[in-house]
């Protein structure tokens, strides 16, 4: 693992967040990490979608502002961040239904999320079909090299997301 330390040492500060308590394993054999956000930022932005979306469908309460109602979207946001989207999207209609005392479905939120999402992510996608030379735009910084490195020392590697399969691919 002595090369992924080399890779680690090569970023920024403040590119990577280590957690309190993290230790290299020199003995791991497997590793497990998120795409989003670790290799891809082809969908970076995401949560500015999301966050305005919710703002939006958020009925006002009574002298709330815009702005409030965009902190308590944020909130449930970041506070399932990490699991499938769908759990945002049920935040999002327990929320709604709070306030009006009925809501649509979460799969309905989920659906208009990811029609957004891919609405701006489109440019993207066509900007990788003309050039894919384009990619390391779009590659976290040394997630390729990082990639080369597991491999090389033959760990085996799970790749976890809360996106579906289907935009994951």
């Amino acid at each position: 693992h002595q090369g992924l330390h080399q890779i680690v040492r090569q970023f920024q500060p403040g590119t990577i967040i280590f957690r309190r308590g993290f230790a290299p394993r020199p003995a791991a054999t497997h590793m497990l990490f998120d795409f989003d956000g670790t290799l891809s930022l082809l969908r970076a932005g995401w949560r500015d979608i999301m966050g305005k979306m919710f703002q939006e469908i958020l009925p006002e309460k009574r002298k709330e502002s815009p702005e409030a109602r965009l902190n308590i979207a944020y909130e449930m946001i970041d506070r399932l961040t990490g699991k499938d989207t769908i759990f945002q999207m049920y935040a999002l209609h327990d929320e709604v239904a709070r306030r009006l005392k009925t809501a649509k479905p979460a799969l309905y939120y989920k659906a208009k999320y990811l029609e957004r999402l891919d609405d701006f992510i489109a440019d993207r996608k066509a900007e990788l079909r003309r050039n894919p030379a384009a990619r390391h735009k779009y590659r976290v910084p040394g997630a390729l090299e990082f990639l080369r490195l597991v491999f090389e020392e033959d760990s085996t590697l799970y790749l976890v997301s809360g996106t579906d399969h289907k935009y994951v691919e």
